[in-house]
């Protein structure tokens, strides 16, 4: 985790919540210079290029989505509480960053998805370390025989992955209200489909 104070960190933290709004090719050293009152050469001292900034900008987003998701959901129960805590975060995280706004990591994997760079690849890197990070814990659930030995870690991150951006744009771009209630009725539902078949095989016959 970065270590950002004083001036530089109050930059960054204006310009990750303008990047969640307007994208990280929305957000200016001149903009954020008039934003906060400061000199655009005084911005642009602590970035150097509006790449550097927007490294920054990606850097603090990826420290406070482990902050506000990654760490309390480790302090969970192993297994299945542990992967009932992370989508109960990440939803979390949504609520927090993303009812105004939209959440950041959306709103610029769509927009970075064809520029290639150090930018692009620093988000890339973060989605693949949440999506590294279910499989850990569905591998957890499956020795604890929470789930199925069959079950595929990587499918069931891909489809919650899935139901963490339908929940996005079902609540963002539709503007359903109930985004929430269908999502966490997706969430169980997934999670019943690697449990049932562990149930019924616990059932005796008659």
């Amino acid at each position: 985790m970065q270590t950002l104070q004083g001036p530089k960190r109050a930059i960054v933290e204006r310009a990750f919540k303008n990047a969640t709004r307007l994208g990280l090719e929305g957000v200016t050293i001149g903009g954020l210079a008039a934003d906060l009152g400061l000199s655009k050469a005084g911005v642009h001292s602590h970035f150097g290029t509006k790449e550097g900034l927007q490294e920054q900008i990606v850097a603090f987003a990826i420290d406070e989505f482990t902050r506000i998701v990654i760490q309390p959901t480790l302090s969970a129960e192993t297994g299945l509480p542990r992967l009932k805590a992370l989508f109960s975060h990440w939803v979390g995280w949504y609520e927090r960053y993303g009812k105004l706004d939209g959440c950041f990591f959306v709103s610029n994997a769509t927009e970075m998805d064809d520029r290639p760079g150090a930018v692009r690849d620093a988000l890339v890197g973060a989605v693949q370390n949440m999506l590294r990070l279910i499989c850990e814990l569905v591998r957890e659930c499956v020795s604890k025989n929470e789930f199925i030995a069959e079950t595929d870690p990587q499918q069931f991150a891909f489809e919650m992955y899935g139901v963490i951006l339908a929940h996005h744009n079902a609540d963002r771009f539709l503007q359903d209200a109930k985004a929430g209630t269908k999502a966490q009725r997706a969430f169980n539902g997934l999670l019943t489909r690697y449990t049932r078949q562990s149930r019924s095989k616990a059932r005796p016959r008659a």
